[in-house]
């Protein structure tokens, strides 16, 4: 699968509109055939304290990152829309585990995402399908830049590595879709950049950003 560029293919969806996801998956496989790997990546991690996080909000986030996965799922699972020995991968955070101050929502979405790893994984292994996330910390996209002005410093003291490149990013992604991993599923890859969470400066830092 990977060593065919000609057969790999980037597609953008909005998906705040999960009831259009089936009919996206079938464009997907009406153009390209049955699927060998698909990432699910979403981008969105909009900040906000607990007196901000109102029910639309964290439906808001909740629909973006767990709805959305599900469906997505579900409806590469049906009919021959996934090639047997298929890998997917969703992309987690590890604000699932070590969330920072202003990020309840998001860290809760990315948990259930997670939360809904392993009984697929098992579901879908029945048919030797893979199912694996990747959870990242900082990564330099154009999203993080915005945030950057404000506290890049900060961050960079708590991920000692440095922000993570969207290659070494995409790398890890890559290698849970190949044959390399073949025997791995129903499992979190952290790409942390040495980074912990609940760091004191990061969380005075996203505090200054929710009020933004």
């Amino acid at each position: 699968m990977m060593d065919r560029p000609e057969n790999q293919a980037c597609y953008s969806f909005d998906l705040n509109e999960t009831e259009q996801i089936d009919e996206f998956i079938k464009m997907i496989i009406e153009e390209r055939g049955s699927i060998d790997g698909f990432v699910h990546a979403a981008g969105i991690a909009t900040v906000r304290m607990l007196k901000q996080t109102k029910p639309q909000f964290v439906e808001k986030m909740f629909r973006i990152h767990t709805y959305a996965l599900i469906e997505l799922v579900r409806c590469l699972s049906l009919k021959n829309n996934l090639n047997d020995g298929a890998s997917l991968v969703t992309v987690s955070s590890t604000a699932a585990k070590v969330g920072n101050i202003s990020q309840g929502a998001y860290g809760a979405a990315k948990a259930s995402m997670e939360g809904f790893l392993n009984p697929i994984a098992l579901e879908l292994g029945l048919r030797g399908i893979r199912f694996n996330a990747v959870a990242y910390a900082f990564v330099m996209t154009d999203m993080t830049r915005e945030f950057l002005d404000y506290g890049d410093q900060k961050v960079l003291s708590a991920q000692y590595l440095g922000f993570i490149d969207p290659e070494s990013a995409a790398n890890a992604a890559i290698f849970l879709l190949s044959d390399a991993c073949r025997y791995i599923t129903a499992t979190v890859l952290p790409v942390t950049g040495g980074y912990g969470g609940n760091v004191l400066e990061v969380n005075r830092w996203q505090q200054q950003l929710s009020m933004k």
